[in-house]
């Protein structure tokens, strides 16, 4: 995207790199900024007036992740992973850390938050020890440990299923990804197909109804996978670097864009194509079973006089397209 085309607002400084970042809005109404950093605090800014209004110390080493939801309560919690192992609950009003979730036996790399059946929130973190686990946000603990990755799990992502169920996906730097279902902790299905590791994905509903997981990765690609089938629909080429993040939004058209990370670039993606391409494909499908059927027909009446007709009508369109040689 050309700068010349944004404006900047500085909210100030931490000491050190910023790794993660994410919007809330307070319960005045003014939306807040949350950061987290590799000097190892979170900061919350105010998104109207750009000053820090609170940081968050107690992490011992960088942070990694960040995600929101609402408690309970009605108030806003910021979740955080860390390079410490551990991730922390902080009460977004007050700034205090309410409880600190122990288990992972490496750094916490991704965070996400989503609802459970029960109502309750869950929080499912990835980590450097190659497993996920969801914790329950109330109590504090862990419900269950996801294991199957191989390497580090770099990113993490929610959606609900089909079948109403919420599944969690995972990318990993065993060059996979993972689909579970969250409320069983089942691996459903892994995803194959990337050739180096897979540094961030985004889930988006299809044309169909269908949900799509994309991901990017260090092999310089992005991949759309049909998310209930696991199958690679299709590989977006072009990135010369890492893809290291991939976010989505949909426009004002109704087609959803990709927003894209990759070196020192940040590209959107039209995927208006992709819709109409997915819309091609279905037709064909339901041409050949029709297709299928007028063969099965008895003595192929039908389906010969199909084939007439189509043959007509393609030489047909070939006459008009010659004459206008």
């Amino acid at each position: 995207m050309d700068e010349g085309h944004c404006s900047f607002e500085r909210l100030g400084k931490h000491t050190h790199d910023v790794i993660c970042v994410s919007v809330f809005m307070g319960s005045d109404g003014t939306n807040r900024i949350v950061s987290g950093s590799c000097d190892d605090t979170l900061k919350v800014w105010n998104a109207e007036s750009g000053v820090c209004e609170r940081t968050l110390l107690g992490h011992t080493y960088s942070v990694m992740c960040v995600s929101m939801f609402m408690g309970s309560d009605g108030t806003n919690r910021i979740v955080s992973g860390s390079s410490d192992h551990t991730l922390k609950v902080w009460n977004a009003e007050s700034g205090l850390c309410e409880r600190t979730l122990l288990g992972h036996t490496h750094s916490v790399m991704c965070v996400s938050v989503f609802m459970g059946s029960d109502t309750e929130h869950r929080i499912v973190s990835g980590s450097c020890d190659d497993t996920l686990k969801v914790w329950n946000t109330e109590s504090g603990l862990c419900e269950r440990t996801l294991q199957g990755h191989t390497n580090s799990v770099m990113c993490v992502s929610v959606f609900k299923g089909s079948d109403g169920t919420n599944r969690i996906v995972s990318g990993s730097c065993d060059d996979t990804l993972k689909v579970w279902n969250a409320e069983s902790g089942v691996c459903e299905r892994t995803l194959q197909g990337h050739t180096k590791s897979v540094y961030c994905v985004s889930v988006f509903m299809g044309s169909d109804g269908t949900n799509r997981i994309v991901s990017g990765s260090d092999d310089k690609t992005l991949k759309v996978w049909n998310a209930e089938s696991g199958l690679c629909e299709r590989t977006l080429q072009g990135h010369t670097k890492s893809v290291i993040c991939v976010s989505m939004f949909m426009g004002s058209d109704g087609f959803p864009r990709f927003v894209i990370g990759s070196g020192k670039s940040v590209k959107m993606l039209n995927c208006k194509y992709l819709t109409l391409i997915a819309d091609l494909r279905r037709k064909v499908k339901e041409l050949e079973e029709i297709i299928e059927e007028l063969k099965s027909l008895p003595g192929g009446y039908y389906y010969l006089e199909a084939k007439k007709d189509f043959e007509e009508r393609r030489g047909i369109k070939r006459k008009d397209f010659d004459s206008l040689e």
